[in-house]
């Protein structure tokens, strides 16, 4: 039980400090096969007209199964945007990874 409590502790103190980029980020594929994507994008003292995430859908030996582009427009400086979609899943998806181009 220690390592657990340990371990929940760790994350709140990561998912509190907003670094710079995609953070936060969640792949969780439902009874039904779709799989809902969803995190936060955090920019620098830089404002961004368009920044275009790649989201990449992963087996379990991590070959790529598929990609989809994440457009966020009209980014303030420092602003912190949230993202969030569905897609249906491939039998063999395991996991995706997200990122910035």
């Amino acid at each position: 039980n220690n390592e657990k409590n340990n371990e929940n502790i760790k994350l709140s103190n990561m998912e509190n400090a907003d670094k710079l980029g995609v953070q936060k980020i969640s792949c969780i594929k439902d009874e039904f096969g779709l799989i809902t994507i969803s995190g936060q994008f955090n920019n620098d003292g830089i404002k961004k007209d368009k920044v275009s995430l790649v989201v990449s859908f992963l087996d379990r030996k991590g070959t790529i199964l598929g990609e989809s582009i994440v457009n966020l427009f009209d980014i303030k400086e420092f602003e912190n945007k949230r993202f969030i979609g569905n897609t249906l899943a491939n039998d063999m998806f395991y996991t995706c990874t997200i990122e910035i181009k």
